[in-house]
This record gives structure tokens, C-alpha cells and sequence, in this order.
């Protein structure tokens, strides 16, 4: 981002020379109305420099005059971060804020807010539907997880909210443990796979039925583990059979990628229509003790 450092400091340095108040944020606000007010009078809504032009032109200040020269070849700045690479991050960001009650559209923006740091100037532009591009790929991300069963699919969650299905608890904390920092992991995409490769090799953890109950326990109070898998054992050993049969299902690149979908989404349907499932979902979920999680994580990365 060192060409989009410096034009900020060439715009720092113009407002310095063309105060309207002492707080930075608020010339810029006052800044972006005038502009606004400027476009109305002259009929011109809609700026003709791309934003991609913008970051490669030649900005200049003399005696307070900002100049613009606009860059005669321009690169491809590419699109921003892949709504690939953004799904392990946003599984993560979903167990760790599972308790919080938020529609959609506050889940991205804290979402963004909290992975800012490391995304590309190019995630923040604005597309023609008025929001930035990582907002866009952050909803490509959840519906790719939507449709393989990672995230709950209903009426009631997938269209107001996003819920971590089962399968989302058990792969969002592998990688949270794998990755505790939030790093983004640059991988590429499998050929024929919707799925992030670090989304698909955590069903290695889960192939026998002790380590799949292990991985749900390792997310809850102590205190109330074994009452709850005691109670629920029938419906959780039905559910890793499934789950092993869904694995196995996203694995076999004999399958379209639309194929694949299809019976993996219906696995995990069949998963929850099982008798009991909700149940089980609904006195797991108060059992979550993320915090708990949390500290062993750390305890072991010193």
C-alpha cells in the first residue's frame, strides 16, 4: 500500500493548507459534502477517475493548488482478496463472536473491521452498487460456506443472519487453532473446489467418531461436557456417519463442482432433520465456552 501511503500524505498536506477544522476527520467529512454539493450545482454525479487511475496518476501541491496527472498505462490492479481466502477467516470470526446477536450487514462490517489491517487497497473500493468490493466478497464467502453446509441454512438464519452449523463449529476451531494469529493464507485454489484447501483437510481431524465428539468438546464449559454428550450420544454417532459420507462427497473430484454441492448440501440437510438434532444444537450451543477455548490456544502458542 506504499502508493496509496503517499497520495494520503500529498491529501494530508492539502487539507493542512486548506483548514476548515482541527480534526482530521471531520475536514474530511466536511470535504466529501462540499464535493457532494459541488457535483449537484453541476450536474456531474458520477466521478469519470476510476479509482484504479487514481492510485496510478501523479498527484501534486503548489501553493496549496492540488494537481492531478493521470497515468497514460495503466496496470491491472486486480479485484482485491479472493471470497476464497476469505472463508477460514470468516468461520473464525463467526465462533469467536457466536454470542452476538447481528443481522448480516453488521456481521460484514465488523467482519472488515476486524481483518482491515491486512487487506488491499483495492478491497476498499467502491463498487457501482455503493459498498466496497470486500464487503461483496465477504457475502460471496458466506454463501459458498452457506452451500456446503457450513453455515446454517434456513429461512430463520441464512437470510437475516449467519449461524455456524455443526459442521462450521468443528472446522472453525481446527482452524482457529491452526491459526490462531488470523494470518491470511494465501493458498491456491484446488481445481474443480469452491472450498478453501484449509477448510477441506480439516475433516481429517474428524474421520473417527472420539475425535469428532473431541473436537465439539474442546469448544465447551468443561463442567458440562460429558452430561451432554452423554445424552446425545445416538444422535451425534448418526451425525458423524453422515458427516464422513458428506467428506467424502466434497473429496471425489469425479464430481462437478455443482454435483458435489447438490449431495453435500443434501447430507447436511439430512443431518439436521435428524430426531434430536435440534435439540442437541440448542444445549450445545449454551455449552460453547469460546473464552475457555481461547486461553488453552494461547497457552500452548507460548
Amino acid at each position: 500500500m506504499n502508493l496509496m501511503n503517499k497520495k494520503i500524505k500529498f491529501i494530508e498536506q492539502w487539507l493542512k493548507t486548506n483548514t476548515v477544522s482541527e480534526d482530521t476527520k471531520e475536514q474530511i467529512d466536511f470535504v466529501e459534502r462540499a464535493l457532494e454539493l459541488l457535483r449537484i450545482k453541476h450536474r456531474h454525479l458520477e466521478n469519470k477517475i476510476t479509482f484504479e487511475s487514481f492510485l496510478q496518476g501523479q498527484i501534486s501541491i503548489d501553493e496549496g493548488k492540488l494537481s492531478y496527472i493521470p497515468c497514460p498505462n495503466l496496470k491491472d490492479l486486480g479485484s482485491g482478496t479472493r471470497p476464497i481466502h476469505l472463508q477460514p477467516k470468516l468461520l473464525i470470526y463467526l465462533l469467536l463472536n457466536y454470542k452476538k446477536k447481528l443481522d448480516v450487514y453488521n456481521i460484514i462490517e465488523a467482519f472488515i473491521d476486524e481483518i482491515w489491517g491486512e487487506l488491499k487497497i483495492v478491497d476498499l473500493k467502491k463498487t457501482k452498487t455503493g459498498v466496497t468490493r470486500c464487503f461483496t466478497n465477504t457475502r460471496f464467502a458466506a454463501n459458498t460456506l452457506r452451500d456446503y453446509g457450513l453455515l446454517k441454512f434456513s429461512k430463520k438464519e441464512a437470510y437475516k443472519t449467519w449461524t455456524l452449523s455443526l459442521m462450521g463449529f468443528l472446522v472453525g476451531s481446527k482452524l482457529l487453532q491452526k491459526n490462531l494469529h488470523w494470518q491470511f493464507s494465501e493458498v491456491e485454489r484446488t481445481p474443480n473446489q469452491a472450498l478453501h484447501p484449509e477448510i477441506l483437510s480439516s475433516s481429517l481431524h474428524f474421520k473417527t467418531y472420539p475425535d469428532f465428539v473431541k473436537g465439539l468438546e474442546t469448544l465447551c464449559n468443561p463442567n458440562k461436557t460429558s452430561e451432554i454428550f452423554n445424552k446425545f450420544d445416538s444422535v451425534l454417532r448418526q451425525a458423524h456417519k453422515l458427516l464422513d459420507e458428506y467428506w467424502a462427497i466434497i473429496d471425489d473430484t469425479g464430481l462437478s463442482q455443482k454435483k458435489r454441492q447438490e449431495e453435500s448440501k443434501a447430507k447436511i440437510e439430512e443431518l439436521e432433520a435428524f430426531q434430536g438434532m435440534d435439540e442437541f444444537y440448542k444445549e450445545f450451543s449454551v455449552c460453547i465456552y469460546v473464552d475457555n477455548f481461547l486461553e488453552k490456544l494461547m497457552e500452548q502458542d507460548k
